[in-house]
């Protein structure tokens, strides 16, 4: 079993869980509990986890879906409000960008949105469980998130700090070109970014590169260069 509870999805990471909750409580008169599988919304046959797991003695447990849900992992009341046309756990399988725009005049849930496209996340699934994503892709969620917050702070991003490792993980060329757009915007806002990463089209866009080798473990440790990406020898 992962570590992980399944429980602990991507939009909650995301920050809009209470902006959706709340949207359907609107939208249909019932308590924004409903519309939580962990709380008044779960199915009660498989406890809002969307399968029935089946413990074997001497082999892995055996997930299936659950049959009075269908997967869905909401019971038939929440999943009878609506908005825009779609349920609750519609809208947690559909991608950040269109969960955004019906949701345009609530900025608790489409501006954190917008940021997680900007980070390259917006294939992702809004209520995508964190256990599928890989560490790049859950490094980027919680970018976002924090993104998300400076941006409405007094400063903006004139203070920002931000470390990162590798964050391209996992990601599409297009994608990698998107973030890399985030990080010229984040140095030109006043930010100061130092990322860990082997991408080369990431590693060229820097002010200055920190090149360590010349191999990984013991065979590595050494400073192999310092100095702007123009005069790194490719």
């Amino acid at each position: 079993m992962n570590a992980r509870n399944v429980a602990d999805e991507a939009v909650i990471r995301g920050g809009v869980a209470d902006g959706l909750r709340e949207a359907f409580a609107a939208a249909s008169g019932l308590e924004p509990s409903w519309f939580s599988f962990n709380s008044k919304g779960a199915c009660p046959a498989c406890r809002g986890k969307g399968h029935i797991t089946t413990e074997l003695a001497f082999l892995d447990d055996v997930a299936t879906p659950c049959d009075a849900c269908g997967g869905e992992r909401f019971n038939p009341t929440a999943l009878k409000a609506e908005t825009d046309g779609h349920t609750i756990a519609d809208v947690l399988r559909m991608a950040a960008g269109p969960v955004a725009e019906p949701f345009a005049d609530r900025p608790g849930i489409a501006e954190p949105l917008r940021w997680t496209e900007r980070v390259g996340l917006g294939y992702a699934a809004v209520g995508q469980s964190l256990d599928t994503l890989s560490g790049g892709e859950e490094q980027r969620l919680l970018l976002a998130r924090h993104l998300g917050a400076a941006a409405t702070s007094a400063s903006g991003f004139a203070e920002e700090r931000i470390v990162l490792d590798e964050p391209t993980t996992g990601l599409h060329p297009s994608d990698v070109e998107r973030l890399d757009a985030l990080f010229a915007d984040l140095v030109d806002a006043g930010a100061t970014l130092v990322v860990v990463e082997h991408d080369l089209r990431v590693v060229a866009q820097a002010d200055h590169v920190i090149d360590i080798g010349p191999g990984a473990g013991a065979d590595g440790g050494r400073l192999l260069f310092a100095g702007p990406p123009t005069e790194l020898a490719w």
